[in-house]
């Protein structure tokens, strides 16, 4: 999961990345020189997402409109996640 305001992510396993090596100086300046892999470890230390619940049986609900010949609404629960970082709330 991804803030969408901050961009914290927790990672659970390790990932590589493509670290790009430009010319600092001379004709060639901005050039790629050489591009490294670059492998990065999960941090121990950081937070996961925060779930809230919400007590006394109080709910949040997504409700679509169905494609059928009734025009019926189906109800799906909604969870409710808050970024450890900035506190920003989503919803899945």
């Amino acid at each position: 999961m991804k803030c969408a305001a901050c961009g914290y992510e927790k990672r659970d396993e390790e990932y590589t990345v493509d670290e790009v090596i430009r010319f600092k100086a001379g004709k060639r300046k901005g050039e790629i020189k050489e591009v490294k892999k670059k492998v990065i470890e999960p941090d121990k230390d950081k937070k996961e997402f925060e779930e809230i619940e919400i007590e006394k049986q109080f709910e949040f609900v997504r409700r679509t409109q169905d494609i059928n010949w009734n025009g019926a609404s189906s109800v799906s629960p909604v969870r409710l996640f808050m970024c450890p970082e900035c506190g920003t709330i989503r919803a899945e």
